[in-house]
């Protein structure tokens, strides 16, 4: 009997596990039973270059949900993301003399610590500004929201914390229906947000974009992009 070949939806690094943990820590509620759950204990998040499915992180992801009372535990989640998470690629990026570079890095080498057969996030530059685009993993459910919530989110967070201050979106776009915690949605974008939109993404201005990079150091953001290179290639 012939059997379809099973389709690899992707995956990612154990690292947003952790960054998972961590949200369900700060809203008081022990992870480490669920992460355990998953095989996902101290060794295995340490493991260099570990990598979860996308279904496994749907699945725990609804879990930590569940444990925490919170639907909107994503939008948590990318308020604790720093760019290490992003492994090589965000420590890259954390080099970068701009939000605009660093951002050109984080999605760029996006493969490093994330892959999905639906597509990859890109950016796309025009003369007043930028979207950080994530591309669609529709249909949703109370599964996979809290990947959309998470990434544009941790967006956000990751390049404010860059320039050392908070950083609120021009826009900010989300593909599936407002969802009962909208409301927490409002501190990331300087308008309402628009669901139902065609695309998620995160709009940020040219002098977004243009802030500096205290920490850069010219040498060092070179040598991680070398890096960078080789390991995508390899």
């Amino acid at each position: 009997m012939n059997h379809a070949p099973r389709l690899r939806l992707g995956d990612l690094s154990v690292n947003y596990a952790g960054l998972l943990g961590q949200a369900l820590r700060a809203g008081g509620h022990p992870p480490e039973g669920l992460l355990e759950s998953f095989g996902l204990g101290p060794q295995r998040l340490a493991e260099p270059g570990a990598r979860l499915s996308i279904p496994r992180y749907m699945r725990l992801g609804h879990a930590a949900m569940a444990l925490a009372a919170d639907p909107a535990l994503g939008l948590r989640m990318g308020q604790l993301c720093q760019l290490p998470v992003a492994g090589l690629a965000g420590v890259a990026a954390a080099q970068a003399p701009n939000l605009r570079e660093a951002a050109r890095t984080l999605l760029r080498f996006e493969p490093l610590y994330a892959s999905n057969y639906r597509g990859r996030s890109y950016l796309a530059e025009d003369a007043a500004g930028a979207w950080l685009w994530f591309y669609s993993i529709a249909p949703y459910n109370r599964f996979n929201r809290f990947v959309v919530d998470s990434l544009l989110s941790g967006w956000l967070h990751q390049l404010g914390a860059l320039a050392g201050e908070p950083l609120v979106a021009e826009q900010l776009l989300i593909e599936f229906p407002a969802p009962d915690y909208a409301h927490a949605y409002a501190p990331l974008c300087q308008q309402p947000v628009r669901f139902d939109a065609q695309g998620n993404g995160v709009r940020l201005s040219n002098e977004q974009l243009a802030l500096p990079n205290p920490a850069h150091c010219p040498g060092t953001w070179q040598q991680l992009l070398l890096l960078c290179e080789t390991s995508w290639s390899n």
